[in-house]
């Protein structure tokens, strides 16, 4: 059970992370990169 509550959370942030992502690229000039993350972050 604690590495199902661990997996989830590991999820979880990682989905909570793509507006961080977003944001972060577009500010280092990377917008380019932004439609490859729906490739990388959703499974």
């Amino acid at each position: 059970m604690l590495k199902t509550g661990i997996a989830g959370s590991v999820i979880a942030a990682i989905c909570c992370a793509t507006p961080v992502l977003v944001i972060l690229l577009g500010v280092l000039g990377l917008s380019a990169w932004v439609g490859w993350l729906d490739y990388v972050l959703i499974p």
